[in-house]
C-alpha cells in the first residue's frame, strides 16, 4: 500500500467519522451529553423548529465538507498514480 492509497483511506475514514458524529449528536443521548455543555435531551433537536433547521443545516454542511475531503484525497490519489506511472 503506497502513501496515496493510505491518504485516500484516511480521508474516507475522517469523512465517515464526521458524518457518524453528526448522526450521534442528533440521535444518541450519550453522545449528546458528552459534547453538550449540560446534559439534555437530543429529542429537543428534532422537536424545536429552530433546532431542527440547525440540525438539517449542520448535516448538509458536514456532508459537503466530508465529500470535499474525499474529493481532494481522490484527486491526490490520481495525481500520485500519474506521477509514478
Amino acid at each position: 500500500m503506497n502513501s496515496a492509497t493510505l491518504l485516500l483511506l484516511l480521508g474516507v475514514v475522517v469523512a465517515v467519522g464526521m458524518v457518524l458524529l453528526n448522526y450521534g449528536l442528533t440521535y444518541s443521548k450519550a453522545v449528546y451529553d458528552a459534547f453538550a455543555n449540560s446534559p439534555g435531551d437530543p429529542a429537543t433537536l428534532r422537536e424545536d423548529p429552530v433546532e431542527r433547521t440547525w440540525m438539517l443545516q449542520s448535516a448538509v454542511w458536514t456532508s459537503i465538507f466530508a465529500l470535499s475531503i474525499i474529493a481532494v484525497m481522490a484527486y491526490l490519489y490520481y495525481l500520485a498514480k500519474e506521477e509514478f506511472k
